[in-house]
């Protein structure tokens, strides 16, 4: 699963229910943090691109993310989820 489908389907999942949103630590997503695993590992395996060079080639950063894949939701996180999206209008 991609990351863009992993952040769309639990926001999606979490607005599409009887009871309304469920929010853990201000973020959308399921209570018992899988969310949170699953977009550490799409993270991990999307490398970042920082930029072009002259001769049109991407620069690369390695792995947008490269800490602990557990269910701890964190600015750590939320860096590396912004800077996959800096990485995907890049390219």
């Amino acid at each position: 699963m991609k990351l863009s489908q992993v952040i769309s389907e639990n926001v999606l999942l979490q607005y599409n229910n009887a009871a309304g949103p469920t929010l853990t630590s201000n973020n959308p997503g399921n209570p018992d943090g899988s969310h949170v695993i699953e977009l550490k590992r799409a993270l991990n395996r999307h490398t970042v691109v920082t930029g072009k060079d002259q001769q049109g080639n991407y620069q690369t950063a390695g792995p947008a993310w490269s800490g602990p894949i557990d269910k701890t939701w964190d600015v750590a996180l939320d860096t590396a989820i912004k800077t996959w999206k800096r990485s995907i209008n890049i390219q």
